[in-house]
């Protein structure tokens, strides 16, 4: 079927193009050209990033150009990958040529929306007139579809939006801003002090979109830039350190009038302003481009000036060569410990030589890694590999392996190089992996606690079981909780308690005496005086004792039990007589 496709209008996105040659072959449904151009009822639908375009330049003979050409030219992917290496250009390119896009949101480092679109369609009103004047149709423009840009770059007016997915509906269509089958909303930006603001950042963002950098993206060399920004604007100390407070204090004033408002919010806004410290201290992560335009526009202003200052630290970071001398000749680095020097420059030397990796090498000359790329990043003698940028099959298989093995997340980021977050979301991708993970970590857990409560028992063979409960470097308390089989059969045997003997502190006590004491006092008590109505037992005789230094226990007193049951005797006998 011979089909009539327009000319490539200027900033045309690749979604117009398709919904105007729609319109131009009055075709109803957006599923059939779709089918027609890409094999495929719904690879046309996706206004932001497209799929199969192999088989759209195969179907039109490259009249647009190569599947690279189209992607840079006709979809928003040149703003997103302005400040990412070139593995993820590739990586990015390949997707958008195959059958689907789904994973280039997350290699973009970008979330996916809950509709699966990026964000709502934008035009300008003025742009709109200006198109129907030119072509006779309007057309969604590029520029107008990113996310940092509020108002129109041409124009400096605030954009109207199309939602074409509301409530679900409008999800199989290729529509214009002037279709009556979409809702148009007004943009209910007020303007005002904000105006020169958000035109400075959509001149930025349109800029970012059609130039390339001055040279190969470097993030060495972005860093360098931005430092170089921070000191005209007199925000690092004289020893090159960041002034972070000033900083972020000035860049919340500056952009304050904005914080409000998508996506800056999410950027700038009170929580999260703080991250753009990360730009300029350790840029190993992916930051979004609208990240990198705000600090491009507080601190140049202009994409020429960032452009010049960047190509000129871009040509100021020289490698060296392994084989080199490596001289530390600089007197900007006096401050530097003339053994650490040497240390360092025996670090270099050995790493170039591929002797082993960086951390282990500055654990053999007893250097903290921190110190170790902090100056050798000022020196610039050699270029830190970081983290893996893609996540090849082998690593992947790697980590795949390693999570069956059931190691912490930590140890895996270890070994691999990768980040947690990046294990985490390999470990989340399948629900089965991650339960044989969880299932693994267990028993490796019970494995490492049961095997350092074995040391603990042998280092400690004295220790008895209460003791083992106090102790916190035994593992016992873990093990109470989750293994408490196992620990009732590995518990020592209960030492028996040696008990101290306590011997008598007092001296012992002299019962002879006591009771020739209590003898002689009992003779001298006047038994006759005895009253009729006391009972005649031996408490009337003691009672009349003069005071004793003791109490008098018969039963320990012989001699005076023996006086005291005779003179009871005599005593029944006077009064029986009586």
């Amino acid at each position: 079927m011979q089909m009539m496709m327009p000319t490539l209008a200027p900033d045309m996105s690749f979604y117009s193009l398709l919904a105007v040659t729609k319109r131009l072959n009055g075709i109803g449904k957006a599923e059939q050209i779709s089918q027609l151009l890409f094999s495929s009822p719904s690879a046309a639908l996706r206004h932001d990033f497209p799929s199969n375009l192999d088989v759209f330049c195969i179907k039109t003979g490259n009249a647009f150009g190569n599947p690279v050409e189209v992607a840079t030219n006709t979809s928003v992917l040149p703003y997103f990958l302005r400040f990412r290496s070139q593995n993820v250009h590739y990586e990015a390119w390949k997707l958008m040529l195959g059958p689907t896009v789904e994973p280039l949101k997350f290699v973009l480092g970008l979330p996916p929306g809950p509709s699966g679109s990026m964000m709502p369609l934008c035009y300008c009103r003025e742009c709109l007139d200006e198109d129907i004047r030119n072509f006779g149709y309007p057309y969604w423009h590029r520029k107008h579809q990113l996310p940092s840009v509020l108002v129109c770059p041409t124009h400096s007016t605030p954009l109207n939006y199309a939602n074409i997915r509301i409530d679900g509906r409008g999800r199989s269509g290729l529509f214009l801003p002037d279709d009556s089958d979409i809702q148009n909303y007004q943009s209910s930006i007020a303007l005002g002090r904000a105006q020169p603001i958000l035109e400075r950042l959509s001149s930025l963002s349109s800029m970012a979109l059609e130039n390339e950098l001055s040279t190969q993206y470097s993030p060495d060399s972005l860093r360098a830039a931005y430092l170089h920004g921070l000191k005209q604007q007199g925000l690092l100390t004289p020893s090159g350190h960041i002034r972070a407070r000033e900083f972020i204090g000035r860049l919340t004033k500056h952009y304050e009038i904005i914080t409000h408002l998508s996506p800056f919010d999410r950027i700038i806004g009170k929580d999260t302003v703080e991250g753009m410290l990360r730009l300029v201290r350790k840029p190993r992560g992916n930051f979004h481009t609208a990240s990198h335009l705000i600090m491009i526009d507080f601190l140049f202003g202009d994409w020429k000036l960032f452009n010049s200052v960047y190509l000129w630290d871009q040509q100021m970071d020289l490698p060296l060569d392994a084989q080199n001398d490596f001289k530390l000749t600089s007197s900007n680095y006096h401050n530097l410990d003339s053994c650490l020097e040497h240390r360092l420059l025996d670090l270099v030397k050995r790493f170039k030589n591929k002797e082993g990796s960086f951390s282990s090498i500055a654990k053999q000359l007893d250097i903290n890694i921190n110190t170790a790329m902090r100056w050798l990043g000022k020196l610039g003698l050699i270029e830190i590999p970081r983290k893996p940028k893609i996540l090849t099959s082998d690593i992947k298989n790697n980590v795949i392996c390693l999570l069956k093995q059931g190691l912490p997340l930590k140890a895996i980021a270890s070994q691999s190089g990768l980040s947690i977050s990046t294990i985490d979301r390999v470990c989340s991708e399948q629900p089965n992996l991650q339960q044989l993970w969880r299932a693994a970590k267990k028993e490796w857990k019970r494995n490492k606690v049961r095997e350092k409560f074995s040391m603990f028992l042998i280092n400690n063979p004295a220790l008895t079981q209460t003791e083992l409960r106090q102790n916190s470097d035994s593992g016992y308390c873990w093990l109470y909780r989750h293994d408490l089989d196992w620990l009732s059969k590995n518990l020592p045997q209960k030492q028996p308690i040696k008990r101290i003997q306590i011997f008598p502190t007092k001296p012992r006590i002299n019962w002879g005496k006591r009771d020739d004491e209590c003898l002689a006092a009992l003779k001298t008590v006047n038994i006759s005086n005895l009253q009729s109505w006391e009972r005649i037992k031996s408490k009337a005789i003691l009672r009349r004792l003069p005071k004793l230094s003791f109490s008098p226990r018969l039963n320990k007193l012989p001699k005076s039990s023996a006086w005291v049951t005779i003179m009871l005797s005599t005593l029944n006998r006077l009064r029986t007589d009586v």
